[in-house]
């Protein structure tokens, strides 16, 4: 029940009209075992269930079937993978563009990529070689969710954040982490999940966690608030 709450949740999937009770109604009946069992439903089993109305029904199954076109983060967010969060996702879809190609990597390969230590690495290839969630990535696969996606294509032109890496931290004012994140990606930047020596700047907002700020101190990592990386971006900043 856990999975499916945390697939289902705004930071995942954001399956809209599927919450705790709903999830606890389809496990006890039967109808649903795992995340891959949602895009199996129909309209007939739900309005079986106490409370589900035919409209009801079809806008749940209109909400899971929205979600088969999520772009992978959010899938490999949703799988609940132990330390993998919505940041990390991002880093590994950016990185292996298909899940299939995540599931083959090794610890080896996975500790080569910036914010990924060796107990997320084992966290992640752990959860890739149980055979049930092998199962139940195959059936998402069958089913329609989207597993990969195309790799961007080279650009020749130079962009404002080719090269330079950001940590965030914090509640920004105007947009959020995943939505910074993405911006940040777009004009060439990398967005990684701890603050290292590689880390170039420290993109702030509200109530910013204290290690990360601790950290980017003891590192010499120059922080900046949105305005600051809108400079960057806007080629307005010195050097």
């Amino acid at each position: 029940m856990r999975r499916i709450e945390h697939w289902a949740s705004r930071g995942a999937l954001d399956v809209d009209g599927l919450g705790i009770r709903v999830t606890h109604m389809l496990v006890d009946a039967g109808l649903v075992r795992d995340v891959a069992d949602l895009y199996a439903l129909d309209k007939e089993q739900l309005v079986a269930l106490e409370g589900f109305q035919e409209k009801r029904a079809e806008n749940l199954l209109r909400a899971l079937d929205a979600t088969r076109e999520r772009p992978l983060w959010r899938v490999i967010t949703g799988l609940g993978i132990r330390g993998v969060g919505s940041q990390v996702a991002q880093i590994l879809a950016n990185h292996y563009h298909a899940l299939e190609a995540l599931m083959q990597a090794g610890e080896d390969d996975l500790v080569e990529i910036e914010g990924i230590g060796p107990i997320l690495a084992a966290n992640i290839v752990a959860f890739f070689q149980q055979p049930h969630n092998q199962d139940m990535i195959e059936r998402l696969g069958e089913r329609g969710v989207r597993l990969a996606e195309e790799a961007p294509a080279q650009e020749s032109a130079a962009k404002p954040l080719d090269g330079l890496t950001f940590v965030i931290t914090g509640t920004l004012p105007s947009m959020t982490r995943d939505e910074a994140a993405s911006l940040i990606e777009s004009h060439g930047g990398r967005v990684t999940g701890s603050v290292s020596g590689n880390t170039d700047y420290l993109l702030v907002g509200d109530k910013p966690g204290a290690s990360k700020t601790r950290q980017a101190e003891k590192q010499n990592v120059p922080t900046l608030e949105i305005d600051g990386l809108m400079a960057l971006i806007e080629g307005e900043a010195d050097s």
